[in-house]
């Protein structure tokens, strides 16, 4: 079969036979992938249902599907949550989420650290940025997104396998501390200059453990996203793991 465009419905109207494509999808069906009369085309709806259709009508702004089959996909097996501390550039946090959404990050949470220069704030951006990372990868859940006052809340709620990216010459390998391929992981990043001191110690208390990702010093971004390819691909979410060598 030939490559099909993508394009996002909200959940509520994915059960529809017939549809209209929301706005800002529409524009790109009509003026991006230039979709025809009867093109067959794929929806999904960020909570795991897929649906093929056609194109059964397109007007200046506007595109109506028709349904033809629904399949659903179960979520991710294995989780990971970011726990993201807040960078200074917003377009650094957009970039941190398209490549952690396409990686299979699942949950992002967003703290202010004592080397942030501001506190978080939603942004109704986000989940759109996520849409579009969804659609050019394939996925078919969207991640959830949240904030926090400090690193302690931020670590509330998060699963009991909890990774920090530090410079730590006592830091565990990281294919011993997922040897158990636990269902859930979380990873806390730094922002730049890094965590305070106090900070890694509240880590600590969590259970937290060292993870190095080298001798080099890189930004927040990536370090996010060199981790989370490290730690989904340990878990056997982007392909079969080799064995652990220490």
């Amino acid at each position: 079969m030939s490559h099909l465009h993508r394009f996002y419905v909200p959940p509520e109207t994915c059960l529809e036979s017939d549809l209209a494509l929301p706005q800002p999808e529409a524009h790109h069906a009509l003026h991006v992938a230039r979709v025809r009369v009867s093109e067959t085309i794929v929806l999904f709806d960020g909570q795991g249902r897929e649906c093929l259709g056609h194109v059964a009508r397109v007007a200046r702004r506007e595109v109506i599907v028709t349904v033809d089959e629904v399949r659903m996909h179960a979520a991710q097996s294995k989780r990971v949550t970011l726990v993201q501390a807040w960078l200074n550039r917003e377009k650094s946090v957009e970039s941190l989420i398209r490549r952690c959404t396409e990686l299979g990050v699942t949950e992002f949470r967003f703290f202010r650290s004592a080397h942030s220069e501001r506190a978080p704030v939603l942004n109704e951006k986000w989940p759109r940025i996520a849409i579009e990372a969804c659609k050019q990868c394939g996925r078919f859940w969207l991640p959830r997104f949240g904030t926090a006052d400090d690193f302690a809340e931020a670590l509330r709620d998060v699963p009991s396998v909890c990774l920090i990216a530090v410079k730590a010459d006592d830091a565990a390998p990281l294919c011993e501390v997922l040897a158990d391929a636990p269902d859930a992981v979380a990873i806390a990043v730094g922002p730049e200059g890094d965590f305070s001191e106090d900070e890694l110690q509240v880590g600590r208390d969590c259970g937290a453990r060292a993870i190095s990702l080298g001798d080099a010093t890189y930004r927040s971004e990536t370090a996010a996203a060199s981790m989370a390819t490290l730690v989904l691909y340990e878990l056997g979410e982007l392909g079969p793991r080799g064995p652990c060598v220490t």
